[in-house]
């Protein structure tokens, strides 16, 4: 159908509900994770161009909502999201994948954070393309593994933190932050390993301050940088002694 003076999503409303399901909501400030439970719409469209603009093609498109019901108003405001996708949505299942998709788009987010207030990618200056390319390749891994760390360890806490820290490093770390030389037989778990990272980038730890995040990790994971260093030279030295 062709939306002449309706909106893409008010025509949407109109129809019934496709189905529900859940999604969980991280942790936003004050307000704790939660499973929201969504009521689920689609439909297709097509969409013409403006009138200033009639020489263009129409556009076909799928369109979904999401809508929050049973909610406490008191403590957060509903979610409602209106998405547009080229997917193909035919059935609730494919409807209810675009959703899930959607709701992890804060991690891509979250990569940005990192590779932009991180690395500082915005205040990179290279005479070519070329050079400005291969910095970003450079500092997407650097991003990645910061993402990696700091997630990983709420999934996984008891997991070695070898899953992430070779061993230099990991041995590194524990050294700095315990300010001794003695290190231990095994490696700390993740979790145990991510808190003393954060620490050294200035994480709290207070049991209000939640996990750490990506900021305080990636500042620990700088001052780690010259720990390793000068672990490596002091094993070194150690050895030729």
């Amino acid at each position: 159908m062709s939306i002449e003076q309706e909106k893409v999503f008010d025509n949407l409303k109109k129809k019934n509900s496709s189905g529900m399901m859940n999604v969980t909501i991280k942790r936003s400030g004050t307000i704790k994770e939660r499973i929201a439970n969504l009521e689920v719409r689609f439909s297709k469209e097509i969409i013409k161009a403006p009138s200033n603009k009639s020489q263009l093609p129409s556009c076909k498109i799928n369109i979904v909502s999401a809508k929050e019901i049973n909610h406490n108003t008191e403590i957060h405001k509903p979610i409602y999201w209106k998405i547009l996708t080229t997917l193909e949505v035919n059935t609730l299942e494919d409807a209810i994948y675009v959703v899930t998709t959607y709701s992890k788009r804060w991690l891509i987010e979250r990569f940005h954070f990192s590779l932009k207030q991180g690395c500082k990618v915005e205040e990179l200056q290279f005479e070519d393309a070329e050079k400005f390319n291969k910095a970003i390749a450079a500092y997407s891994i650097i991003a990645w593994r910061i993402m990696y760390a700091t997630y990983l360890s709420r999934v996984s806490p008891h997991e070695p933190c070898t899953k992430v820290f070779n061993d230099t490093e990991w041995r590194a770390l524990f050294c700095y932050f315990n300010k001794t030389s003695s290190e231990p037989k095994q490696p700390p778990t993740l979790r145990e390993a991510i808190i003393m990272l954060a620490k050294i980038g200035g994480f709290l730890g207070r049991k209000s301050d939640g996990n750490p995040g990506m900021k305080v990790i990636w500042r620990g994971m700088r001052t780690l940088e010259g720990a390793v260093e000068m672990y490596r030279i002091l094993k070194k030295d150690v050895g030729n002694g």
